[in-house]
């Protein structure tokens, strides 16, 4: 005779007491429930996609019930940003002006989910375009400085914003106290401070000087002697290849 094997699993809302509702999708299942802390579900063994609406959000957790013993959501938050890490991965390059590509790395190290402001401080800057694999309510921008309002990044997980800019002069200039920084640029560069020079990289068949520093404010006075006719996707190929390159050289970057 055929027996059907049901897993029960608790349900924890780690700083939540209320009811939420809770969709379960699986490879031959899918429910809606109404869920509190210590609930119990049960389920045939297998994958499962679940999501949790509360606080008008929603938290996902995909499970293998054979690899957990509770389907657990942490609904605790805080807008403190003394856990938020912040990385800059920089390419400086020339096309009818000096333009920069870059991935603003956010890490969340707190053991709550991050919901508040974020100020990334810029240089002199116009035609911005932002794409982002976080939600935020809207960004603002105030003299050299980028504020994205009410920014979510799940508790020890991380993000990444991708900015595009130009520059106002062949200047580039951040305040990067509190953050990592690392730098690419195939232009000449006149002179620099707060940060440190590691040498020329060959990728795609240009060459790269790297920079890299940390917790500090940092400037590059750049030229371009003749017009550099790389494509952008070549330089973001090449850039991404020597991020690699320095990723897998140092075991993983710090952040």
């Amino acid at each position: 005779m055929f027996e059907l094997v049901f897993v029960l699993l608790p349900i924890v809302l780690e700083g939540y007491d209320d009811s939420a509702n809770l969709m379960v999708v699986g490879e031959n299942f899918s429910g809606n429930f109404t869920v509190k802390n210590g609930s119990l579900l049960d389920l045939s063994p297998g994958n499962y996609d679940c999501w949790l609406l509360a606080m008008n959000k929603s938290f996902y957790r995909k499970i293998n019930t054979s690899e957990v013993e509770e389907l657990y959501f942490n609904l605790r938050f805080t807008n403190s940003t003394e856990f938020i890490k912040i990385y800059y991965h920089t390419v400086l390059y020339y096309s009818n002006g000096f333009l920069v590509s870059e991935v603003v790395f956010l890490n969340n190290t707190a053991n709550e989910n991050f919901e508040g402001d974020i100020v990334i401080p810029m240089p002199d800057f116009y035609d911005l375009k932002i794409s982002s694999s976080l939600s935020y309510l809207r960004y603002e921008v105030s003299g050299n400085s980028l504020r994205f309002f009410d920014i979510l990044i799940p508790a020890n997980g991380k993000g990444q914003m991708i900015l595009s800019y130009r520059l106002n002069s062949d200047v580039f200039y951040r305040d990067g106290r509190n953050s990592n920084y690392v730098l690419f640029t195939n232009l000449e560069v006149k002179s620099f401070e707060g940060i440190d020079y590691l040498g020329d990289r060959s990728f795609q068949g240009s060459t790269f000087s790297v920079y890299a520093g940390k917790d500090s404010v940092y400037k590059l006075h750049l030229t371009q002697k003749s017009p550099n006719f790389l494509p952008v996707v070549g330089i973001i190929l090449a850039s991404a290849g020597i991020f690699m390159f320095f990723y897998s050289r140092k075991g993983g970057w710090k952040f």
